[in-house]
């Protein structure tokens, strides 16, 4: 058996679905951001990274800002950016980003065009220990 035998297919969830007329980037306070998205997290622990692709319709691109829920022993809750924004992304354009464990949310930091309905769909990638099934013969 060969390491491309061994390994599976990723398992995409849909991790975020706006529908505008066009589509609006979200708040740049990220306070606001968590308000209006307060249960949006992707649990990515265990990952090192993440991938994903973006559907547009209607056309245009999408930066995404990657942001990590981050909770105090107080209860308190807040997003911090966790990582340098992606590429203009177009529709069915793929990304990958390091996430490192985080409660991850990803912001549509900047929209090209005048899309109607963004999805982003995610999985895991490398885990913490490794990509699955590397060095396996």
């Amino acid at each position: 058996m060969n390491n491309a035998q061994l390994r599976s297919k990723p398992f995409y969830i849909r991790h975020r679905e706006v529908d505008g007329a066009p589509v609006a980037a979200d708040s740049a306070t990220l306070a606001t951001v968590l308000a209006a998205n307060p249960r949006s997290t992707a649990d990515a622990a265990g990952y090192k990274t993440i991938k994903g692709f973006v559907k547009l319709t209607g056309g245009g691109t999408v930066v995404l800002q990657p942001l990590e829920l981050v909770k105090l022993p107080d209860g308190t809750e807040f997003f911090a950016v966790a990582g340098a924004n992606t590429a203009a992304l177009a529709d069915g354009d793929a990304f990958s980003i390091q996430v490192d464990g985080a409660f991850l949310f990803l912001r549509l930091n900047t929209i090209g065009g005048a899309p109607t309905k963004v999805e982003l769909f995610i999985a895991g990638a490398e885990t913490m220990c490794g990509t699955p099934g590397a060095g396996r013969t």
